[in-house]
């Protein structure tokens, strides 16, 4: 195989392991959280909103799961607790709401 195949196939695996390692995040292994703690999501021009109620008959711990920016902190809710989460910018997604 000639160097600059060589080079290209080792550029191309290098960007592939790149890009695995950021699509697969550490709260990618978070568990959803159940579905007591209600959640309403919407979405606008500037980025989304969540909205969560915790109807469990516990304090639950969680967070706002976001593709492609930053998650929310880990929040406690208390029963009957209600926490409200805002995205703005153009990159990150709802994905889910998981336990923390």
């Amino acid at each position: 195989m000639p160097a600059l195949n060589r080079i290209a196939a080792a550029t191309v695996a290098a960007a592939a392991l790149g890009a695995a390692s950021i699509s697969t995040a550490p709260a990618a292994y978070a568990a959803t959280a159940p579905a007591c703690v209600v959640r309403s999501v919407h979405n606008d021009a500037n980025g989304f909103s969540v909205f969560l109620v915790n109807k469990c008959t516990k304090t639950m711990k969680v967070q706002v799961i976001v593709d492609w920016a930053p998650d929310s902190p880990c929040y406690t809710i208390p029963v009957g607790g209600e926490r409200y989460y805002r995205y703005d910018g153009l990159l990150g997604f709802y994905n889910s709401t998981a336990v923390c």
